[in-house]
């Protein structure tokens, strides 16, 4: 049960009071990094996108949002969609997404995800599970539309998607921003904090990978 519930302790000895003795002096170790969303470079543009779900499966919603070299909001979008995995949304959101900059005729875009899943089965690095393969085909199609750089970052530094994608779960409608006033409030503070490159401290039991 100790192990279970104090995965990162090294308990020493099998008697109770050992094993108290140990969870009671011992301090794991802390890792730490800072993170921070970033402008593209000139040129380009930036788009984060987060998935989010009540229950896996359960009730689901993604969000996007591009902006410029700048920092500045070009599109946002927040959409419910109804019972699904959080993998699907996940994917859902960089679908939608690249869809829309095709549209608009954006040539060069970076992705940005907190699903590092997600970003290794589009890299090929992992295998696509069989019930997404036919979302995987068509951002694949998508995919070749545009210059797509797609990686991952830390929750931390993907907050703008992660709020739009927990703002959608409980709406009726598919929510649309096209410039910084129309964020509620929570949003552009969101965004000002990003924007100005205020970092997030991350702090893990165990190694950061950067």
């Amino acid at each position: 049960m100790i192990k279970k519930k104090y995965s990162w302790s090294k308990v020493i000895g099998q008697n109770w009071e050992a094993m108290l003795r140990s969870t009671s002096t011992y301090k794991p170790r802390l890792y730490h990094c800072i993170v921070r969303w970033e402008a593209p470079q000139e040129g380009m543009m930036k788009f984060n996108t987060d998935g989010a779900s009540r229950g896996n499966p359960g009730s689901s919603a993604y969000g996007f949002c591009l902006r410029n070299n700048h920092g500045d909001l070009i599109y946002a979008v927040a959409e419910n969609i109804g019972i699904t995995t959080n993998m699907e949304a996940e994917l859902r959101a960089i679908l939608e997404g690249i869809k829309y900059c095709v549209a608009k005729k954006v040539e060069k875009l970076i992705v940005e995800s907190d699903s590092l899943l997600i970003v290794k089965i589009i890299k090929e690095v992992w295998k696509v599970p069989w019930e997404l393969a036919d979302y995987f085909d068509d951002l694949k199609r998508e995919m070749t539309k545009i210059e797509v750089t797609i990686q991952h970052i830390y929750r931390e530094g993907n907050k703008l998607a992660d709020y739009l994608a927990n703002l959608a779960i409980n709406a009726s409608e598919m929510k649309t921003f096209r410039s910084f006033e129309q964020l509620p409030s929570m949003g552009r503070k969101i965004m000002n904090m990003e924007k100005s490159q205020i970092p997030a401290l991350r702090v893990r039991t165990r190694k950061i990978f950067q």
